[in-house]
């Protein structure tokens, strides 16, 4: 089955809150406490940006980000809006509510803080979020790391995606925030999901887990399932699934290796799809089975009584 285009796959909670992340990234890389992070959190907004197929390619060095900031930020915003301006929307709001708490007497502040309230209007969330998430950044001179910026908005971002229903056909995927796991979310569970008819969804990394965890579990709350990656049994993962089994959400697990991977005992009889990435061929051959199985345990989900 081909890929879900993108008026499929982009759907709202999709787009606020990967435009959101996007803007905001945008916003706190340039931060002198981001130098040694640069290419994680370089690689992250590189990612995404592929993910929708914007073309924009970020500078290799923080320095080359840095001093080219003012000629980077509009320009990616506007290669999002090409494709999405459902993503460029909520990019905006990441990037220009992060810049008027930073820099609140900056003359272009007042004019980009009505401009974010009209933004905010659409989603039905009023300005005083926006005045609460500013209230919660401590000033320039007590800034001692970028999470001072990125807890309040997050806070912020819980605001607006609080009211959203939750979307049946997106499926968020718990997995490990390192490699090769980062690359199996496009090439093999984005399309494992897409084939099953769900658009799926992942949190970003790049600063500490404790700062995502009540965005996540709005997520995990908005999105009708979760796909697990019990490999390893990551307690992230574990505890991502956890909220899914707690709230109204299908929990669907995979991990690698059938021989030698030994579940949980309370998980022990349930379904976990499988799949061997050090085998010749792997890819096409287990995307294939866990896409089969994936769709009959979905519909064994959908006409259980």
């Amino acid at each position: 089955m081909a890929a879900l285009p993108d008026n499929k796959r982009f759907s709202k909670l999709y787009c606020t809150y990967n435009g959101f992340m996007l803007g905001h990234f945008l916003l706190v890389t340039r931060l002198r406490f981001c130098a040694d992070r640069y290419q994680v959190l370089r690689n992250r907004i590189q990612e995404f940006l592929d993910e929708i197929g914007a073309k924009f390619a970020l500078p290799d060095t923080y320095e080359k980000f840095n001093d080219k900031y003012d000629e980077i930020t509009m320009p990616v915003i506007q290669s999002v809006m090409s494709r999405s301006q459902e993503v460029a929307k909520p990019a905006y709001i990441g990037w220009a509510a992060t810049f008027i708490a930073a820099s609140p007497d900056d003359p272009s502040a007042e004019e980009l803080k009505h401009q974010v309230s009209d933004f905010l209007s659409e989603y039905g969330v009023a300005l005083e979020a926006l005045d609460r998430f500013i209230e919660k950044v401590p000033s320039k001179q007590e800034w001692t790391k970028a999470e001072d910026l990125l807890t309040p908005a997050l806070g912020f971002l819980c605001e607006i995606i609080g009211p959203m229903e939750q979307e049946i056909d997106t499926c968020f995927v718990a997995m490990p925030f390192r490699e090769p796991f980062s690359d199996y979310f496009h090439t093999f569970y984005r399309p494992m999901l897409e084939n099953t008819g769900y658009r799926a969804l992942r949190a970003w990394g790049g600063f500490s887990r404790e700062d995502f965890v009540d965005v996540i579990i709005f997520l995990i709350r908005r999105s009708g399932a979760i796909l697990a990656d019990l490999t390893g049994l990551n307690l992230n993962v574990m505890y991502e699934a956890g909220i899914a089994l707690g709230g109204n959400s299908d929990v669907f697990w995979i991990a690698q290796g059938k021989d030698e991977f030994e579940p949980p005992s309370d998980l022990a009889q349930d379904m976990i799809l499988t799949y061997s990435p050090d085998a010749e061929g792997w890819l096409v051959r287990d995307l294939e089975m866990c896409t089969m199985n994936l769709l009959a345990a979905r519909v064994a989900l959908e006409n259980k009584i």
